[in-house]
């Protein structure tokens, strides 16, 4: 398959600039993948400012832009459950263009927005990914996974300061390209790093940035 829009949807992430006020801009990781029948392109994309990733489904017809919670509501309570599809449904009338589903055996919990892959373009697109990214935390507010957002950004931050660490790279280094990336205080940044290293931790098995 040679879908020219998904060339241009991965050339304007991966080519960005920590300093960009649009979130498109920003310099994304991109995994790629073409389905096995060559039907759709997969990019997902990570960033550090972000605690989950987005993933984008590009056909010749639609692009759908996702985040997975990694949240799986089958194993809950009925009652629980219940509650948070009420929550769900309630929000879902409230923000326009982002909606949030369940998908898969578990009913693992979804938002995602789709467009016309032929309307598609730069600003466009970053509009879509500022939905998504609204609807994210409204979301996490609504059912109680704010917190659990904030452990996971947090995580993969450490997952990055150890990672560089054990790659050779000076603790000043590590300060000053985070500061940048995160677009945060250096002193903010020094506290996180100081975080890491406290825990005597040399590697971890969880956090998306390598």
């Amino acid at each position: 398959m040679k879908c020219k829009k998904a060339e241009l949807i991965e050339k304007w992430l991966e080519e960005g600039d920590d300093n960009a006020e649009s979130i498109i801009d920003l310099p994304w990781k991109v995994e790629k993948d073409v389905s096995e029948d060559e039907s759709y392109i997969t990019l997902v994309a990570t960033h550090l400012r972000f605690p989950l990733p987005i993933i984008f489904r590009i056909d010749d017809y639609n692009t759908t832009v996702i985040i997975d919670l990694g949240y799986v509501t089958d194993s809950l309570d009925v009652r629980d459950r219940m509650e948070i599809y009420r929550n769900l449904l309630k929000i879902n009338t409230e923000i326009p263009y982002a909606k949030a589903g369940i998908v898969g055996d578990d009913l693992d919990l979804i938002i995602f927005t789709e467009l016309e892959t032929s309307i598609v373009d730069h600003d466009k697109l970053n509009e879509y990914m500022e939905i998504l990214l609204n609807a994210l935390f409204r979301i996490a507010r609504a059912i109680g996974l704010e917190e659990e957002l904030v452990k996971l950004t947090l995580d993969n931050i450490a997952y990055f300061v150890r990672n560089k660490r054990n790659s050779g790279m000076k603790r000043e280094e590590i300060e000053k390209y985070l500061a940048k990336k995160l677009a945060l205080p250096r002193e903010n940044v020094k506290d996180l790093i100081d975080k890491v290293y406290k825990d005597g931790k040399k590697d971890d098995d969880y956090g998306l940035y390598a």
